[in-house]
């Protein structure tokens, strides 16, 4: 696990009184501002924050812990394996722990949840996973804010942890998760970023940061077309108010990627330049528009290694209702590592809905459609297309204060050719249901 995420949490669970998640992008307040819209504090619009979109009430100020129980039926256990699909029955048991605490200055929320998994009959892939995030806000003026976060995942079942499924919804241009999906395979991502954000007018504001992030396989042999890779970047914005809810700015941002072939590294750098619009209709609905370009340097070991120009774009919204959510992301950007050796342009679309039913039961739908289509090629990969469809459909029933049940079903599907462990059988499906306890205790300010 990140070095960075345990001191960090260690450090400012006993040095700060911590505090509530970040808020969310559809209310003006989001960073550094305040939720009067006629006051002169200014938020950072949902393309260059990085602030999921809310899916409902945020906590504050609480200690909780809980454990769930998972009973679920898999189909094609082992994708690219063999011709002949393997089902399999999985238990998993899930105990986690977050905190949940603000003052008027700081924020923070830190959460952990191993994962034990028993599968029957294929009994070899019985595993523990772990994922950890930290996030930690300061507000050092009342016109300035600087943020850290850290987020940590290690699984050998992508359905278990779930992150194909529940990656939040951003206005981000950039993909908030791997594109290329291996749900058997060991691996471990790790992401971290830091900023710092300052309101320099009542009518105009600037920010800018740094991020570092890894992806590694288990058994990098077993990858089957999937590399090992580090990313790391620094973007900077200017954010202006045209008016109290619309807002207009650009942004650019740096990366630079490190792919490990069988033999040699492979390094692209991007700088994408990226202008962007928010209206804010009302505290809980805004929408955002994106048009840009990158440009892309790939290194010499390519075998088209011209630099080039990429057309980037995104569009997405966020309505937080009293009993229902929406928020939806379509954008195009250029991607590269997190299993993937070459460089792309990828579409991609992520959506979200969830309602509260009745006093005891919410329903939730999510669903992502990523493409990709090659702009360097490689004599190693080979990969010049392919495409990624992810989807989920839950209910959530509750029993009184501390017990809840949920059933969902997921479904993956994915076309890639040349990556042995996803083309032989490139669907799987996961009917499930968890039974589950927790604990919350309010904690004062």
């Amino acid at each position: 696990m990140s070095k960075l995420l345990l001191v960090l949490a260690a450090f400012l669970s006993i040095a700060f009184p911590l505090s509530l998640p970040l808020a969310a992008q559809v209310e003006p307040s989001a960073s550094g501002g305040s939720s009067s819209e006629d006051d002169s504090s200014m938020s950072v619009p949902p393309p260059v924050s990085g602030v999921p979109y809310a899916t409902g009430e945020a906590k504050s100020n609480s200690l909780s812990a809980s454990v769930g129980v998972t009973g679920a039926y898999i189909t094609n256990i082992f994708p690219g394996d063999g011709s002949t699909p393997i089902d399999d029955a999985v238990i998993s048991i899930a105990p986690s722990i977050a905190l949940l605490r603000s003052t008027p200055r700081q924020s923070v929320n830190l959460s952990y949840s191993p994962t034990f998994s028993f599968y029957e009959p294929t009994s070899v892939l019985d595993t523990m996973g772990q994922s950890a995030s930290l996030t930690f806000q300061l507000r050092a003026t009342p016109h300035s804010s600087v943020y850290v976060s850290d987020s940590f995942i290690r699984t050998t079942d992508a359905f278990n942890q779930s992150y194909p499924f529940s990656n939040p919804v951003t206005g981000a241009t950039q993909s908030t998760g791997p594109v290329v999906i291996a749900p058997f395979a060991g691996q471990m991502m790790n992401s971290v970023s830091g900023g710092l954000d300052v309101q320099i007018s009542r009518d105009a504001m600037i920010g800018g940061g740094g991020s570092y992030s890894s992806f590694s396989l288990l058994n990098p042999q077993a990858g089957g077309g999937l590399f090992n890779s580090t990313a790391s970047g620094a973007n900077v914005f200017y954010d202006r108010r045209i008016n109290a809810r619309q807002y207009l700015g650009v942004g650019d941002e740096y990366s630079r990627t490190v792919s490990d072939g069988p033999s040699l590294q492979y390094e692209t750098q991007v700088d994408s330049l990226n202008p962007f619009y928010t209206i804010y209709f009302t505290r809980n609905f805004s929408i955002s528009a994106s048009v840009g370009l990158s440009y892309v340097l790939p290194s010499g070991l390519y075998s088209n290694p011209t630099n080039s120009w990429q057309p980037i774009f995104g569009a997405s919204t966020g309505w937080q209702g009293k009993r229902t959510n929406l928020a939806a992301n379509f954008s195009r950007s250029v991607v590269t590592g997190e299993g993937l050796l070459d460089v792309y342009n990828s579409d991609s679309f992520s959506g979200t809905a969830g309602a509260q039913l009745s006093k005891r039961w919410s329903a939730s739908l999510t669903g992502s459609y990523a493409s990709i289509g090659s702009i360097t090629t490689s004599s190693v990969s080979g990969l010049t297309t392919g495409d990624t469809i992810s989807g989920q459909a839950m209910m959530v029933r509750t029993f009184g204060e501390h017990i809840n049940a949920s059933f969902g079903y997921q479904r993956l599907h994915e076309f890639y050719p040349t990556i042995a462990i996803i083309s032989a059988d490139p669907d799987s499906n996961r009917v499930y249901a968890t039974l589950s306890y927790q604990f919350q205790r309010p904690l004062g300010r």
